[in-house]
């Protein structure tokens, strides 16, 4: 897939301002409720302080966000070029700042824990079901793999499409154990002996 260019040629953003500034409302107004309830804002107080903690951690949270949507853009065969395209910068400061094998935490393996390498967004769920009928359960995953665990009981794996907290309420009070996100992705597991 390759961005819309503009008359000379180069690829160009696909948000535009009108959806920036939507984005930067939602932003602002997330990281200001928690901090200013009944418009509170009073110089000298207190308010402040916890708007710089609130504001960091939607910081902390965005750049977790930006790193996963990469690693997923890479799992779907998306280049470096590409993405590099899309942040404005050349494809080796992509690279470098998202580098797989400086994040991928999953080439550290336990006897007991097994990386499996290939995995994509078309592959990794039949993947997935082999390794829950083999007794093996999602711990983790990063760029084209997936780390799995042995136990002695056979395991089930749902991937769900949602960007909601809700859902992963929802899905543990039917059983399900929350295993992470990679958007768009968030990834469950559960026993077998488990239904709901």
């Amino acid at each position: 897939m390759s961005l819309p260019e503009d008359n000379n040629g180069n690829s160009k953003r696909t948000i535009d301002t009108k959806e920036r500034k939507k984005l930067r409302n939602a932003i602002e107004e997330a990281v200001l409720s928690p901090v200013f309830s009944n418009d509170q804002h009073e110089e000298n107080s207190p308010s402040y302080l916890r708007l710089i903690h609130s504001a960091d951690i939607a910081h902390k949270e965005c750049a977790d966000l930006l790193s996963d949507a990469v690693h997923q853009a890479r799992r779907l065969q998306h280049s470096w070029t590409a993405i590099g395209d899309v942040l404005g910068i050349s494809r080796q400061a992509a690279q470098q700042r998202f580098n797989p094998n400086a994040a991928d935490t999953t080439n550290t393996t336990s006897k007991t824990t097994h990386r499996i390498a290939g995995a994509n967004a078309f592959n990794e769920m039949e993947l997935l079901k082999v390794q829950g009928k083999a007794g093996n359960h999602l711990v983790g995953f990063g760029p084209l793999c997936l780390l799995v665990e042995e136990s002695k009981q056979q395991w089930q794996h749902k991937r769900l499409i949602s960007f909601s907290w809700q859902t992963q309420e929802n899905m543990e009070a039917k059983g399900w154990t929350y295993v992470g996100a990679w958007i768009p992705f968030q990834y469950y597991k559960r026993s077998i002996n488990k239904e709901g």
